[in-house]
């Protein structure tokens, strides 16, 4: 056997093995999004937890109110479900999101952000998520589920701000598989909570 054959071999069957990963590992992903929905289906009426919680008036045009931190699990850990679970809690929309970041003032702390309105109230929310970057830089995240304006049947989306960005800079949205699980931050309109 040629050195040329040997390699091609070894490739082959390296190519293989990649490809056998990369399929279980999606179908994992997707088992877990598939049925977290399928146990949101089940448990819609049990979820309907959008008055647990104290929510924030910062004085914003829509008067939306913004649930004052994350949802916690049984353990007080910041509540982390997949995207067809979470959005049977009334996500924040694209629009709420963006008057939010448009009507107040981020301010960058140490261990998460702050969102002044005018009213001097504040929504103060803690990194949910680091990483180390190419660089070795830590990068730490703040990421939560919102509710897509287009589509929310399809587009599983998330509000994502980076601290290596500056704050101005550092807000997008993002798409996400639906499987994955991040935080959940709920709003409600003033009005009809009278």
């Amino acid at each position: 056997m040629t050195l040329q054959e040997s390699a091609d071999k070894f490739a082959g069957a390296y190519a293989d093995t990649v490809k056998k990963l990369f399929i279980e590992t999606f179908r994992e992903g997707y088992g877990a999004g598939y049925l977290a929905g399928a146990a949101a289906v089940r448990n819609e009426s049990q979820n309907d937890n959008e008055d647990e919680g104290d929510f924030i008036d910062l004085g914003l045009p829509s008067e939306t109110l913004w649930r004052e931190d994350f949802m916690f699990d049984e353990d007080l850990d910041i509540m982390r479900l997949a995207y067809n679970e979470a959005r049977n809690y009334s996500l924040p929309t694209e629009t709420q999101c963006r008057e939010l970041m448009s009507n107040c003032i981020a301010v960058r702390e140490k261990n998460g952000i702050t969102f002044r309105g005018k009213d001097r109230e504040e929504l103060y929310l803690e990194f949910t998520d680091q990483t180390n970057n190419k660089s070795g830089k830590t990068d730490a995240y703040v990421r939560f589920w919102v509710k897509s304006d287009v589509d929310e049947d399809l587009n599983a989306l998330c509000l994502q701000f980076s601290i290596l960005n500056p704050i101005e800079a550092g807000f997008h949205f993002c798409r996400r598989f639906v499987g994955e699980k991040l935080a959940v931050l709920t709003v409600k309109n003033k009005k009809k909570s009278k």
